[in-house]
């Protein structure tokens, strides 16, 4: 998996070298501050809220905050219900490399690396039927991983966020703020 991490990383900034010019909507000391949501399963959808600070022009670190939770009825038989609810949360640590292309000058595009923390709480408790102690599960992980983003910049402060790769589904859309 490392494996395949660094070479999708060094191919990104080998890349970005070929197409970039000098960052105009990304520089050292930028502060974005970033609130997104990420649909999960049919109907359920996560929130994010993120911050990322440019040591330099083109690397920032920062971290984003994940939380999700739902409540099902579920049941066992005619005999057996029950209510159960999930709630999960993440906490990740990120490093980014930003890339600015010629052809759209307010777009900037990021490849980013986190590592970070997930706990997943279950809980329920019965309707009808068994009797007896309360469900409960709890669990938690370290994770890691890569994704990619953009933002398009609609105003000086003030973007448009997408991202693949990181979160319970995968796919954040949102927006942005430049301090």
């Amino acid at each position: 998996m490392w494996r395949i991490t660094f070479i999708f990383m060094v191919t990104v900034l080998w890349c970005s070298n070929l197409f970039s010019q000098e960052q105009k909507v990304f520089q050292k000391g930028n502060v974005l501050l970033t609130g997104s949501v990420a649909p999960v399963g049919l109907l359920g959808v996560a929130y994010y809220g993120g911050v990322e600070y440019a040591v330099i022009d083109k690397i920032a670190v920062g971290g984003i905050l994940g939380h999700y939770s739902y409540k099902e009825l579920l049941y066992g038989g005619t005999f057996l219900e029950w209510e159960r609810e999930v709630s999960y949360l993440q906490i990740i640590a990120t490093a980014s490399y930003h890339v600015q292309l010629d052809a759209v000058p307010n777009l900037d595009l990021h490849a980013s690396g986190y590592f970070g923390y997930a706990v997943a709480d279950v809980s329920g408790r019965f309707i009808k039927g068994a009797q007896g102690p309360e469900p409960i599960f709890k669990a938690d992980a370290l994770i890691d991983g890569i994704f990619i983003g953009g933002r398009y910049f609609l105003s000086e402060n003030f973007a448009l966020y997408g991202a693949i790769g990181v979160g319970l589904g995968n796919l954040l859309i949102g927006l942005t703020l430049k301090l």
